[in-house]
């Protein structure tokens, strides 16, 4: 059973900030976000985590002018997997740390995540690595690795390219597709795509994004996701 409670990754996230904003006073390039997101549904992976339901995702980030960054997230999820049990997944809350390098118009960053399910029976938390490598800010490619993804599969990997690119009246079209493979005795892989269109209105931003996979039941991981549209608003409180 795990300690953890859902104050645990707040905390945290609130240290950061403390942080950032004894920092922020001191140099005027470093850079504090947070966000309020409200979506139609919550997509990880190419996976349904809120199982056709509405979404509510909290966020805070900074990073530092040397190119360290930190930050966190929490979020409601609902899995078909998690109904026979006891009690059930409700939430999902993600602390992750990393560096990034720039270099003209190229950026690099390398993360680490943890990813955690406060006051549920079973201890499926667990560490993501990932490293990024974008041109532009525009076209990107990344790998990440987990060896106890959701405590039952390990080595598992993920490949994914994506870009975003503008269009007109401020709308921005942004397109990834993807391929992440479970390890160990459970070991299956699948592909997954979105493709959708984003605009901003001052500090709100509304995205419309379809979501599909290959992925053909609804696992511990995620629900299958087959021609799903999202839309989801973001409002971002703190200046850019």
């Amino acid at each position: 059973m795990k300690s953890e409670s859902f104050l645990y990754p707040v905390a945290c996230v609130m240290l950061g900030l403390a942080l950032a904003n004894e920092t922020s006073a001191q140099t005027t390039t470093d850079r504090l976000r947070a966000s309020v997101t409200i979506a139609s549904d919550y997509v990880q992976n190419g996976l349904l985590q809120t199982n056709d339901d509405p979404s509510l995702q909290l966020a805070l980030d900074y990073e530092h002018e040397n190119g360290f960054f930190l930050g966190g997230a929490l979020s409601n999820v609902d899995y078909l997997a998690d109904s026979g049990l006891s009690n059930s997944r409700e939430s999902q809350g993600t602390l992750y740390a990393g560096y990034l390098w720039r270099r003209n118009q190229w950026r690099t960053n390398v993360a680490v995540s943890r990813y955690i399910y406060p006051d549920f029976e079973r201890d499926y938390d667990y560490w993501y690595g990932s490293a990024t490598v974008s041109y532009r800010d525009r076209y990107f490619v990344s790998a990440a690795y987990s060896s106890d993804y959701l405590d039952l599969y390990d080595r598992t990997k993920q490949v994914s390219a994506g870009l975003a690119l503008p269009w007109i009246q401020d709308i921005e079209f942004s397109a990834t597709i993807g391929h992440l493979g479970f390890g160990g005795r459970f070991a299956s892989s699948y592909s997954y795509w979105n493709a959708g269109i984003s605009r901003p209105f001052g500090r709100i931003a509304v995205d419309v994004r379809y979501h599909d996979s290959d992925f053909d039941r609804d696992s511990i991981a995620g629900n299958q996701t087959h021609n799903q549209w999202v839309i989801s608003m973001t409002w971002s409180p703190l200046p850019r």
